[in-house]
């Protein structure tokens, strides 16, 4: 896995004989931006309306959960 994010540009590496030692090359927002973006294109052609109706009815979401999600969308 970690030679896949290799490729992709997201993880460097130093070389210690043997070993490597891995590190980021990119943000956890910009990662999770990019994967995030991935999901929604394969599995929801792309349809955020989709992904939320799904996620919404395989996990119970709380009447507070639900006013967050209204306050952001509202931004």
């Amino acid at each position: 896995m970690l030679r896949v994010l290799e490729k992709k540009g997201f993880v460097g590496y130093k070389a210690y004989g043997k070993s490597h030692e891995y590190y980021p090359l990119v943000d956890r927002d910009s990662y999770t931006s990019t994967f995030m973006s991935s999901v929604l294109d394969r599995f929801f052609g792309g349809s955020t309306s989709r992904m939320v109706s799904f996620l919404s009815s395989n996990k119970n979401i709380s009447v507070e959960e639900a006013n967050e999600i209204m306050e952001m969308l509202k931004k």
